[in-house]
């Protein structure tokens, strides 16, 4: 893995070295180190690439999960959501994080902690317009508790951002003003890096002017004054930190939406400084690259409408052309109709100002026809449906016309023919009566056998059912007794033990061998019953259990186990109930390995590929899987993999190391991931 590279202002900082993820891992994994200082490091790793990031905050959950620590587990949750939420399409999968910490919101009196959950949750909400209600709820709470800590301002301040644009949406100048007015009383260090973030009170300031203005004719060219001063202003921040704030200059949609507006803002001026208007539109487009065929349209409209203004109809004609250039040939926008619309109306504009009242016509009728369209599509598909509904019916009735003209026909023809069309009539009810006796007998067969089918495959389900729970009482049953046994090794034998070793240890004139073997064996149960404790997964995952599991085996046997993970994502959500089955066949498995293989090396590769796979394999002594006699372990195994619907093959010669490979279909357990988690 390999730092993202950044930029820094000075040459001295340049030479600083880098983090890298497995550098800050290994510094994470230190056992030395507290909770606090973990999380110092991890703060580091922001500047990484986000996947790498992300590992870097779960391997801290981690490890703040074994401490019990819950304020640091709200916050890095609640910083997991965020990368998730940043650099994902999937926002289900923020979602679980910002569940995860509200599970803890009881358990911490930290009003911060309090504010965090509640500003992740109103953020997730705010993606959703039925869920706005929701969404504010959540952001007004999260207020109210970083209002307590009275440091928070940053935090206040992005959250009056988020309030201020739905009200804007909604073309609601009262509310917004509100927001407005309270974002402008949070005291922000402006000679600081800090003020990256005076960019959103100064957007929802500037955005509030502009609908001041199409509200009011009165005051228009004093709101237009005041958004010029505000775009001024967040251009002049944004370019002023570009080099000190990591990641700023990637994001190039904020600048250039400031230059786009700052220049339409100059064009409504009274008497407008041509010369800088188009000064400030070609700054602008410096920030646009070639490929963004989106803003370098929104370039050209502005540009187009400039000229219309400078009544410059040639060159106006010449930008819009490039417009439609771009808006044919770039993908579609939810905008885009509206787009060709406005482009029509301007392109009229600029035919009517060259004289040229054909053409102008011409587009005029194809923003009319645009429009006509944008608005009435619902209703043309309304009347097509209906269209089509009357021509079936007029169809149908015609049918019927002609079948009452046919049978006035046959009528007819039955008069005419008297008795012998009677014989005739009544040698076909015979007819038709015999071959309805045979149909309804073949029918009743018919019915009988599927009858007899269907009593078939409803025995062999209950049977494959009863087999199933007797399996699953089994294993059920093996674990309440692994249970029974760890928590008799825990409670009896351990402690008597313990108190064993001690009372040793106060005799005199006994060897010391004696107290060192009681304390080894002391030791050696309580392990044995730590291992038969069944796995929670409620406050950790099972890769962190697997994690775990195979550092306790690497640092307890000569055995060096790897373990390679995949597909972390997918992974880290299964169920519970089979993550537990999971880590048992992991655990029989490594297990048998310790006992019986006599490797050097062992592997566990967990990963997905439509279905779990999970691959054991060692390089030890080997077996016939055969003729193996203490196979009760191996068959265990199997049993496990039956009631998850999954296949087990195993791969073994004496001499040449041994190969499990186990594949278990998630959609049998109702955990199927979505398109978008697989990407």
């Amino acid at each position: 893995m390999h730092a993202k590279e950044e930029t820094h202002p000075s040459g001295i900082e340049k030479e600083k070295p880098v983090p890298t993820l497995d550098s800050i891992l290994r510094l994470i994994d230190d056992q030395s180190l507290t909770i606090k200082e973990k999380m110092s490091i991890g703060d580091k790793a922001a500047i990484l690439p986000y996947e790498d990031y992300a590992r870097v905050i779960r391997r801290n959950i981690y490890y703040a999960k074994q401490e019990k620590d819950r304020s640091y587990l709200i916050n890095l949750y609640c910083t997991l959501y965020r990368v998730v939420s940043l650099y994902e399409s999937d926002m289900s999968k923020g979602k679980v994080y910002i569940d995860s910490a509200y599970t803890l919101i009881d358990e911490t009196n930290d009003p911060n902690m309090k504010g965090n959950i509640h500003y992740c949750l109103g953020d997730y909400y705010a993606n959703f317009p039925e869920s706005e209600d929701t969404s504010h709820e959540n952001l007004y709470k999260a207020i109210h508790y970083f209002e307590q800590t009275g440091d928070n301002n940053i935090q206040i301040l992005h959250i009056y951002f988020l309030l201020g644009n739905a009200y804007i949406n909604r073309k609601d100048l009262k509310s917004t003003k509100v927001i407005m007015d309270k974002m402008a009383a949070l005291k922000i260090n402006n000679q600081t890096n800090e003020r990256v973030f005076l960019l959103n009170a100064y957007s929802v300031t500037a955005d509030y002017y502009k609908l001041a203005k199409e509200a009011d004719s009165i005051y228009y060219y004093s709101y237009n004054d005041s958004i010029i001063h505000y775009s001024k202003k967040m251009i002049d921040i944004y370019e002023s930190l570009l080099d000190s704030v990591p990641g700023l200059a990637a994001q190039k949609a904020p600048i250039i939406r400031y230059y786009n507006e700052l220049t339409l803002a100059l064009a409504d001026r009274k008497n407008p400084d041509w010369e800088q208007v188009i000064s400030t539109l070609d700054k602008g487009k410096t920030y646009i690259d070639s490929t963004a065929y989106r803003y370098l349209r929104r370039y050209y409209s502005t540009e187009g409408r400039i000229f219309l203004r400078q009544q410059k109809f040639n060159d106006a004609e010449t930008s819009f052309f490039k417009e439609k250039e771009l808006l044919d040939n770039s993908e579609r926008y939810d905008d885009t109709e509206l787009s060709y619309i406005q482009l029509y109306l301007n392109l009229s504009t600029a035919f009517e100002g060259l004289n040229r009242y054909k053409e102008a016509l011409l587009y005029h009728r194809m923003a009319m026809d645009a429009e006509h369209t944008f608005n009435e599509q619902n209703r043309y598909e309304s009347i097509k449906e209906i269209e089509t509904k009357y021509e079936t019916a007029k169809k149908e009735l015609e049918i019927s016309r002609l079948n009452e003209e046919r049978q006035k026909i046959m009528y007819n023809r039955t008069l005419a023919t008297g008795i012998s069309v009677v014989i005739i009539i009544l040698l076909l009810m015979l007819v038709l009566h015999n071959r309805s006796l045979r149909l309804k007998k073949e029918k009743e067969a018919l019915r009988l056998s599927v009858r007899i089918n269907e009593k078939e495959a409803e025995y062999t389900t209950i049977l494959k059912e009863a087999e199933f729970k007797q399996m699953r009482h089994y294993l059920d049953g093996l674990e309440a007794e692994r249970d029974r046994l760890a928590k008799g090794l825990h409670d009896n034998v351990s402690n008597r033990l313990f108190i064993l070793d001690l009372e040793l240890k106060k005799l005199t004139g006994i060897p010391e061998a004696i107290p060192q073997q009681v304390e080894e064996l002391y030791a050696e149960v309580r392990g044995i019953s730590h291992e038969l404790i069944p796995p929670v997964f409620q406050y950790t995952t099972l890769l962190e259990i697997l994690i775990d599991h195979i550092h306790e085996l690497n640092e307890n046997t000569d055995i060096y186990f790897d373990l390679e993970i995949e597909q972390e994502d997918i992974l880290g959500t299964i169920p519970s109930n089979l993550s537990h089955e999971i880590y048992r066949i992991v655990q029989e498995c490594t297990g048998n390995i310790t006992k019986h293989s006599s490797a050097k090396n062992a592997k566990i590769t967990l990963g997905y590929n439509n279905s779990i796979v999970l691959i054991i394999e060692d390089d030890g002594i080997g077996f016939d899987p055969q003729n193996n006699k203490k196979g009760i372990g191996i068959q265990i195994i199997k049993s496990r993999c039956q009631t998850l619907n999954g296949n087990i093959r195993i791969f073994s010669e004496k001499g040449r190391g041994s190969r499990i490979s186990v594949t278990i279909p998630l959609v049998c357990q109702g955990h199927l991931p979505s398109q978008q988690s697989l990407a």
